[in-house]
């Protein structure tokens, strides 16, 4: 199968259209200053973000960090009043569909999971919603399995790589990885084309995941 066009399509310019809007705005107006959002970037405001907030969230530290991380980081290195700090922290925080977009275009085998992803991620992103790093990790690591040019040993580090990086995002990424499990094995029962690894390898990467959070949580309850 040739690699798919490097030139955006489409598809491809309408939801990176819809995503400017919604940043504009959501910047402009400073939506997250209204749900739990709010929380996250006054600790980074304010300075010790992991002592003051953070540390509360640690189950979703990868999620935090990436959302307002930077914005976390960047406070500390430039000194912003703080209304133009709050929208800084907006427009990083719009930029994270951005990137993970550009990063599934790198290594997928067809246009399917970066539109896919920044489809969905364009339904959650005024939410805070942690899967959005969750998601898109996890589309990451199924375009990597599912392009049958990389290496076993490409496909093995990902995998490494990334299932920790799961467990800190959201619990429900677990649950995602499971009915795409089922959902594949349907396909396979019904007799439609779907790639038996990655059912195989989802359902693996959900008991995986599953485990990973109940242990993390335990850990924190000993120390904490």
């Amino acid at each position: 199968m040739p690699p798919p066009p490097a030139r955006f399509e489409l598809p491809d310019l309408a939801l990176l259209g819809t995503l400017l809007i919604v940043a504009v705005i959501g910047s402009s107006q400073m939506s997250l200053m209204v749900i739990d959002a709010a929380a996250h970037i006054t600790a980074a405001w304010l300075g010790n973000a992991w002592a003051l907030f953070y540390d509360q969230v640690t189950g979703r530290a990868v999620s935090t960090l990436l959302a307002f991380g930077l914005a976390w980081a960047l406070g500390g290195l430039v000194d912003m009043p703080a209304r133009v700090f709050v929208i800084v922290a907006h427009v990083l925080y719009f930029a994270v569909p951005l990137v993970f977009f550009l990063v599934l275009r790198a290594v997928e085998l067809q246009r399917i999971f970066s539109r896919l992803y920044l489809a969905a991620a364009l339904v959650l992103v005024f939410f805070n919603s942690e899967q959005i790093a969750g998601m898109g990790l996890w589309m990451i690591w199924l375009a990597v399995l599912d392009h049958p040019q990389r290496s076993r040993q490409a496909k093995a580090i990902t995998t490494i790589v990334i299932a920790p990086l799961l467990v800190f995002t959201h619990p429900a990424m677990a649950i995602t990885c499971v009915v795409f499990a089922v959902g594949g094995f349907a396909l396979r029962v019904l007799d439609r084309p779907f790639p038996l690894q990655l059912a195989i390898t989802s359902a693996a990467m959900g008991v995986l995941v599953t485990a990973g959070y109940f242990a993390s949580s335990a850990a924190r309850k000993g120390t904490g």
